[in-house]
């Protein structure tokens, strides 16, 4: 999201990296480690270069991620990870077409 300078500049010496999705839910669901989502505004911007190189990471890795436009997505897809049953998949990818599928 939109930061200020020194709000930047605290999370660079938190560890935070450039792009990592906002959200995290170390809880394993399903056949996932774990959940990531990248928070935009309704009707925001398209995430950029380094926040799709890290989304496509951490799904390789066995991250289910999500690419949530507002709040509701995100809930909505929270609760269809944490309903998951041990070796069950999420079959689509919420806004795939934005990220998993851009050139």
């Amino acid at each position: 999201g939109k930061r200020s300078k020194a709000t930047a500049g605290k999370m660079k010496a938190e560890g935070q990296k450039k792009g990592y999705p906002d959200m995290s839910l170390d809880k394993a669901c399903g056949i996932y480690h774990g959940m990531r989502i990248e928070l935009k505004e309704p009707n925001g911007k398209a995430p950029t270069k380094e926040q799709i190189a890290w989304m496509r990471r951490l799904r390789e890795e066995g991250y289910y991620v999500v690419l949530a436009y507002g709040a509701e997505q995100a809930i909505t897809a929270i609760l269809e990870y944490i309903s998951l049953k041990k070796g069950e998949a999420i079959e689509h990818v919420l806004n795939g077409d934005k990220w998993l599928y851009a050139a």
